[in-house]
Protein backbone atom coordinates (compact mmCIF):
# COMPACT_ATOMS: atom_id res chain seq x y z
CA UNK A 1 0.00 0.00 0.00
CA UNK A 2 2.62 2.48 0.80
CA UNK A 3 2.57 5.17 3.76
CA UNK A 4 6.33 4.00 4.27
CA UNK A 5 9.27 5.60 5.85
CA UNK A 6 12.90 4.13 5.37
CA UNK A 7 15.75 6.66 6.76
CA UNK A 8 18.99 5.78 7.39
CA UNK A 9 19.06 1.65 6.35
CA UNK A 10 21.58 -0.17 5.12
CA UNK A 11 20.56 -2.47 2.12
CA UNK A 12 22.87 -5.55 1.51
CA UNK A 13 22.34 -8.50 -1.05
CA UNK A 14 23.70 -12.01 0.09
CA UNK A 15 23.41 -10.97 4.05
CA UNK A 16 21.43 -13.86 4.60
CA UNK A 17 22.51 -16.74 2.30
CA UNK A 18 25.16 -16.98 -0.69
CA UNK A 19 22.74 -16.27 -3.60
CA UNK A 20 19.83 -14.78 -1.77
CA UNK A 21 18.51 -11.75 -3.84
CA UNK A 22 17.69 -8.52 -1.47
CA UNK A 23 15.76 -6.22 -3.76
CA UNK A 24 15.60 -3.36 -1.31
CA UNK A 25 12.68 -1.37 -1.44
CA UNK A 26 11.74 -2.19 -4.80
CA UNK A 27 8.27 -3.56 -4.28
CA UNK A 28 7.01 -0.41 -3.15
CA UNK A 29 7.78 0.93 -6.81
CA UNK A 30 3.92 1.04 -7.45
CA UNK A 31 2.53 1.23 -4.08
CA UNK A 32 -0.95 3.44 -4.13
CA UNK A 33 0.34 5.50 -1.74
CA UNK A 34 4.06 7.26 -1.40
CA UNK A 35 7.23 5.97 0.23
CA UNK A 36 9.81 8.21 1.78
CA UNK A 37 13.62 7.13 2.16
CA UNK A 38 16.14 9.34 2.33
CA UNK A 39 20.02 8.59 3.44
CA UNK A 40 20.04 4.97 2.82
CA UNK A 41 23.07 2.61 1.68
CA UNK A 42 22.68 0.25 -0.96
CA UNK A 43 25.52 -2.50 -0.43
CA UNK A 44 26.50 -5.06 -3.09
CA UNK A 45 23.56 -4.87 -5.78
CA UNK A 46 20.84 -3.70 -4.17
CA UNK A 47 18.71 -2.15 -6.39
CA UNK A 48 18.37 1.94 -5.42
CA UNK A 49 14.82 2.49 -4.61
CA UNK A 50 13.40 5.32 -7.29
CA UNK A 51 12.67 8.16 -4.42
CA UNK A 52 15.14 7.74 -2.47
CA UNK A 53 17.38 10.67 -2.32
CA UNK A 54 20.89 11.63 -0.57
CA UNK A 55 21.58 7.79 -1.20
CA UNK A 56 24.91 5.77 -1.21
CA UNK A 57 25.20 2.96 -3.78
CA UNK A 58 28.49 1.05 -3.07
CA UNK A 59 29.95 -2.31 -2.44
CA UNK A 60 31.16 -3.37 0.59
CA UNK A 61 31.50 -6.48 2.07
CA UNK A 62 29.30 -7.19 4.68
CA UNK A 63 28.71 -10.49 6.91
CA UNK A 64 26.65 -11.79 9.13
CA UNK A 65 28.20 -14.65 11.32
CA UNK A 66 28.41 -17.17 14.83
CA UNK A 67 31.99 -18.10 15.13
CA UNK A 68 32.52 -21.85 15.44
CA UNK A 69 32.97 -21.24 19.76
CA UNK A 70 29.62 -19.60 19.61
CA UNK A 71 30.97 -16.85 20.94
CA UNK A 72 28.27 -14.51 19.90
CA UNK A 73 26.83 -13.17 17.02
CA UNK A 74 29.02 -10.59 14.88
CA UNK A 75 28.58 -8.19 12.05
CA UNK A 76 32.24 -7.78 9.82
CA UNK A 77 31.63 -4.93 7.85
CA UNK A 78 34.62 -3.30 5.16
CA UNK A 79 33.50 -0.41 3.77
CA UNK A 80 35.58 1.71 0.85
CA UNK A 81 35.70 5.50 1.46
CA UNK A 82 33.03 6.47 -0.19
CA UNK A 83 31.09 5.40 3.28
CA UNK A 84 31.66 9.35 4.17
CA UNK A 85 30.01 11.06 1.23
CA UNK A 86 26.00 9.90 2.56
CA UNK A 87 24.48 12.41 3.61
CA UNK A 88 21.75 11.66 6.57
CA UNK A 89 19.23 13.13 8.62
CA UNK A 90 18.09 12.82 12.63
CA UNK A 91 14.98 10.55 12.40
CA UNK A 92 12.83 13.03 14.33
CA UNK A 93 8.61 13.43 14.77
CA UNK A 94 8.96 16.03 12.03
CA UNK A 95 11.01 14.34 9.45
CA UNK A 96 8.50 11.72 9.52
CA UNK A 97 5.49 14.13 9.31
CA UNK A 98 2.03 12.57 9.62
CA UNK A 99 0.78 9.06 8.72
CA UNK A 100 -1.88 9.35 5.85
CA UNK A 101 -4.25 6.86 6.52
CA UNK A 102 -4.89 8.36 10.41
CA UNK A 103 -3.06 11.48 9.85
CA UNK A 104 -1.47 11.29 12.92
CA UNK A 105 2.35 12.08 13.40
CA UNK A 106 4.76 9.70 14.62
CA UNK A 107 5.76 9.88 18.39
CA UNK A 108 6.92 7.85 22.05
CA UNK A 109 5.22 5.95 23.91
CA UNK A 110 4.33 8.33 26.28
CA UNK A 111 3.39 11.53 23.29
CA UNK A 112 6.67 12.76 23.30
CA UNK A 113 8.23 13.63 20.33
CA UNK A 114 10.19 11.33 18.80
CA UNK A 115 14.10 11.88 18.23
CA UNK A 116 15.86 8.68 17.55
CA UNK A 117 19.56 10.14 18.52
CA UNK A 118 21.60 7.21 20.23
CA UNK A 119 23.07 3.36 18.18
CA UNK A 120 21.82 -0.54 18.78
CA UNK A 121 24.61 0.08 21.86
CA UNK A 122 22.95 3.26 22.74
CA UNK A 123 25.97 5.46 21.77
CA UNK A 124 24.86 9.01 20.81
CA UNK A 125 24.63 9.51 17.28
CA UNK A 126 25.49 12.75 15.04
CA UNK A 127 23.08 15.55 15.74
CA UNK A 128 23.54 16.24 12.15
CA UNK A 129 24.72 13.65 10.10
CA UNK A 130 23.96 10.45 11.88
CA UNK A 131 25.61 6.86 10.74
CA UNK A 132 23.22 5.04 8.22
CA UNK A 133 22.39 1.65 9.61
CA UNK A 134 21.96 0.50 13.41
CA UNK A 135 25.66 1.63 14.38
CA UNK A 136 27.03 4.85 14.98
CA UNK A 137 30.22 6.06 13.15
CA UNK A 138 30.64 3.19 10.67
CA UNK A 139 33.94 4.36 8.48
CA UNK A 140 36.15 3.18 6.04
CA UNK A 141 38.00 -0.18 6.54
CA UNK A 142 37.44 -3.63 8.23
CA UNK A 143 34.89 -3.67 11.33
CA UNK A 144 33.67 -6.75 13.30
CA UNK A 145 30.79 -5.81 15.93
CA UNK A 146 29.75 -8.06 18.56
CA UNK A 147 26.04 -7.39 18.42
CA UNK A 148 25.31 -10.37 21.07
Amino acid sequence: GGDNRFYNNIFVNGFHEPGFKITGLQIYNNAELPVFADGNMYCNGVEVFKADKNFLEINAQIEAKIPDDKSGFYIDFNFPESIKKIKTKPVTTELLGKAIVPEQGFENRDGSPLLIDSDFFGKKRDPKNPTAGPFEKLQKGKLSIKVW
